[in-house]
């Protein structure tokens, strides 16, 4: 069992609304008791309410009401969803954490600190700025995400993602007005 707990993270968006993050180390030892993979096929598996309400769930609420007991009393939620996000704690490639494969995936599970690297160095010679983030600023869309990142794949860098496009979008829309 994990010795750091399961809770690493805890985000309030608004007054009742929690976004709850594990550990790695708590979400490899998920991982490694319910594979994200058929260990047969190493098809990724969908991921069943049954098991996320049951288990990662309501461990990390504990584990949440627990970190705050002594100052406030958290009431039952009037809902509950858990997701398991396996490229949340990507192994990099230099990494110098603690590195295992469950089922052909390849995860960090032990982590002394963020899990954010810095933006990938582009081999190419491409000198274009280094975006977070997709855009079309004639369509004035834009679309931030993990996936588009600079970094290595995971929460961080989605976070990061959001936030340089938000930035982005306040300085050119600003010159808009």
């Amino acid at each position: 069992t994990s010795t750091q707990g399961p809770l690493w993270f805890a985000a309030r968006s608004t007054t009742n609304c929690w976004t709850l993050i594990s550990t790695a180390q708590y979400a490899c030892e998920q991982i490694r008791a319910t594979t994200m993979r058929d260990p047969e096929t190493g098809a990724f598996r969908p991921q069943e309410n049954s098991y996320l309400n049951t288990v990662p769930g309501p461990d990390l609420l504990q584990a949440f009401r627990d970190a705050v007991r002594a100052y406030t009393n958290v009431e039952e939620p009037l809902y509950l969803q858990a997701q398991r996000w396996g490229s949340g704690m990507p192994a990099p490639y230099k990494a110098d954490q603690k590195i295992e494969e469950i089922c052909g995936s390849v995860y960090t599970s032990d982590l002394p600190h963020s899990v954010v690297y810095p933006r990938l160095q582009r081999e190419d010679g491409d000198d274009s700025p280094d975006l977070d983030f997709v855009k079309d600023d004639d369509l004035k869309l834009y679309y931030a995400g993990d996936f588009c990142s600079q970094r290595s794949p995971g929460f961080e860098a989605s976070a990061l993602s959001g936030l340089d496009v938000a930035e982005y979008m306040v300085e050119t829309l600003a010159t808009d007005l």
